[in-house]
């Protein structure tokens, strides 16, 4: 089963991202600031990071550039979290692992796509399974 780390402040958003990712079969590591999420990247090795792209302090561009400047999470696929699409072009010159950027629509269907469609970029599998789970090629899991 892949792994997501979901790093926002709103305690309402990281709840509902949870549900979401849970039903569509994947595991959900959470993180309320940035600090504590690239710790959790670090530990937890997830198989995907989802990132409010606003965050107190440091932001989701910045936790973008840091995972990618540190050998452990280098090849992180990372997902922003954004109402601003004019910070796509500055995420893809700071990346070159799979990413995108979504909207905080919360519709249940948006968030599942883009994180199904950047594990699958990244080498994860979807098993279109009646459950809905997320599987992920051997050996790609610890």
């Amino acid at each position: 089963m892949a792994h997501v780390l979901v790093i926002h402040e709103q305690d309402e958003y990281r709840e509902w991202a949870r549900r979401v990712l849970k039903r569509a079969g994947l595991e959900v590591i959470e993180a309320r600031d940035a600090l504590a999420g690239m710790q959790r990247a670090i530990e937890d090795e997830p198989d995907l990071v989802v990132v409010a792209g606003a965050l107190s302090g440091i932001n989701g561009l910045d936790v973008v550039s840091r995972l990618a400047n540190e050998p452990r999470t280098a090849r992180l696929p990372v997902l922003v979290s954004s109402q601003r699409p004019a910070e796509i072009p500055e995420l893809a010159s700071r990346r070159g692992v799979a990413q995108e950027l979504v909207s905080p629509s919360h519709r249940p269907t948006d968030l599942v796509r883009s994180v199904r469609d950047v594990l699958f970029e990244a080498g994860a599998t979807w098993v279109a399974a009646r459950e809905g789970t997320f599987g992920v090629r051997p050996g790609t899991m610890g």
